[in-house]
């Protein structure tokens, strides 16, 4: 009886054992989550740019996406000299991007394929709400305002409302703001025993002259400046443009038509844009005393860059390009130098804008998303190191000593083209001073056909 029960016992307890592994091993596995399928379809947007890598354009993507993540945003990066061709051949095709990038000299050429920004759009999004499991997908629509005129004077920079507002629309918005500056090598200066860079036009050319260093044969290995030219300069019309404009040249009328080539209304025997072309000029002519530079001297950049020019024009665009071709050298920035004692300072602006595309197929997303780029650009101006073109910014990025210089200026820097070919203004900028150099024209016949030829573009 007694062993009856101990089998008895050791049955009922392999059997709680086994019945034990059993259920261990029959233990359901988790069920995987199902992906919830969308409610809203995906929104694409194609945005084209030229000078910026995609990469640098991540943080305002993911600033949008993470407010509507339905909406892609892919970015394609074209080369400056095939982007016109590009863009035409697309919209040829019925297709191309939502958002392009231009230069704001180019808002007038481009202002019939540019849809204006509306008052306000209609922004699909999905949410959720209700407690725990009973949690429910919804789509809302939210309608929101955008820029007004007023935004755009009070929250940009001056130049800004000039070149994006036209007959009271808002075609573009920018992301940053640069400006023209003058870059020095620190070592040419200190070698020549120049404590600080210069403040005005006379400081500068009584520079020049101690910065130039000739050789027997009467070549330059070491020039003070780069002017005078049209083929080796960077941005040869900025420069003499703002030349014209600190002297008193009133550039354009109401109209957008140039009108460099007029006397001052106070002076009928002075021509200011004369004075600005035959100071630019003197830098070249080998029997001028600040005689510096020629059309056979390599590039400007180039020469900056090999540490054999003192001073160089540019913009913020310029300053990674030197610092990682010439982590050596001992760079300096500065603003540009100002007429001895002039009582207003002028400054020159240069900068990348975005617009929309009249052939989009998302002109309401594409608009909305500019918009939240344009007024909260701290990531890509992070990314990027460029200057900003909101007001409200400036107080923070004027403390990084490479971008204070640029942000000094913004205030007083300004544009003047308005026509529908900026690069043919440009043209007509080159061979004004080349008509000058090559002796082929005075100073006045090579300005009168100066403004001939650019007024041909502006209507």
């Amino acid at each position: 009886m007694k062993l009856i029960k101990i089998f008895i016992i050791i049955l009922i307890f392999s059997f709680l054992l086994f019945g034990f592994e059993v259920k261990s091993q029959l233990v359901p596995m988790p069920t995987p989550q199902k992906t919830k399928k969308p409610l809203l379809s995906p929104v694409n947007l194609e945005w084209w740019v030229i000078w910026d890598d995609p990469s640098d354009l991540s943080p305002l993507i993911s600033n949008f996406s993470n407010l509507y993540p339905h909406v892609n945003i892919n970015v394609r990066k074209l080369r400056y000299s095939e982007y016109k061709e590009a863009l035409i051949n697309a919209w040829a095709r019925d297709v191309g991007p939502d958002i392009f990038s231009i230069p704001n000299t180019w808002i007038k050429e481009y202002k019939d394929f540019i849809e204006p920004m509306p008052d306000k759009v209609s922004l699909k999004k999905e949410i959720e709400s209700g407690p725990g499991c009973f949690r429910k997908r919804k789509i809302v629509t939210k309608e929101e305002k955008l820029l007004t005129l007023k935004d755009i004077k009070e929250k940009f920079v001056p130049q800004v409302e000039k070149d994006v507002v036209i007959e009271g629309k808002i075609y573009a918005l920018p992301l940053s703001f640069d400006t023209l500056v003058l870059y020095y090598n620190r070592d040419l200066l200190d070698s020549a025993k120049i404590p600080l860079p210069p403040k005005n036009w006379q400081e500068f050319t009584d520079q020049v002259k101690k910065l130039t260093l000739v050789d027997k044969e009467g070549n330059i290995y070491q020039a003070g400046a780069a002017l005078g030219t049209s083929n080796n300069i960077e941005r040869p019309a900025d420069i003499l443009s703002l030349l014209m404009m600190q002297v008193g040249a009133r550039m354009r009328d109401e109209a957008g038509f140039a009108t460099f080539n007029q006397p001052l209304p106070s002076d009928p025997n002075y021509f200011p844009a004369e004075e600005a072309l035959r100071f630019y000029t003197d830098f070249q002519d080998k029997n001028k005393e600040i005689y510096t530079w020629n059309k056979e001297m390599p590039n400007a950049l180039e020469f900056f860059i090999q540490g054999k020019l003192a001073f160089f024009f540019g913009y913020s665009y310029h300053f990674p390009l030197i610092r990682t071709r010439a982590p050596q050298l001992n760079l300096g920035i500065t603003k540009m130098p100002q007429p001895e004692g002039a009582i207003k300072e002028i400054n020159f602006a240069h900068y990348q804008i975005q617009v929309v595309s009249k052939k989009s197929k998302n002109k309401e997303w594409a608009w909305a998303f500019l918009t939240n780029s344009a007024l909260s650009p701290q990531g890509y101006l992070a990314k990027t190191r460029k200057p900003t073109a909101l007001r409200s910014l400036i107080p923070l990025q004027i403390q990084d000593p490479d971008l204070e210089v640029f942000l000094s200026q913004a205030l007083t820097a300004s544009s003047w083209y308005s026509g529908k070919n900026a690069l043919l203004m440009e043209e007509a900028f080159k061979e004004m001073i080349d008509n000058v150099i090559e002796g082929k024209k005075t100073y006045l016949e090579a300005i009168n056909l100066a403004v001939l030829k650019i007024n041909q573009t502006i209507k």
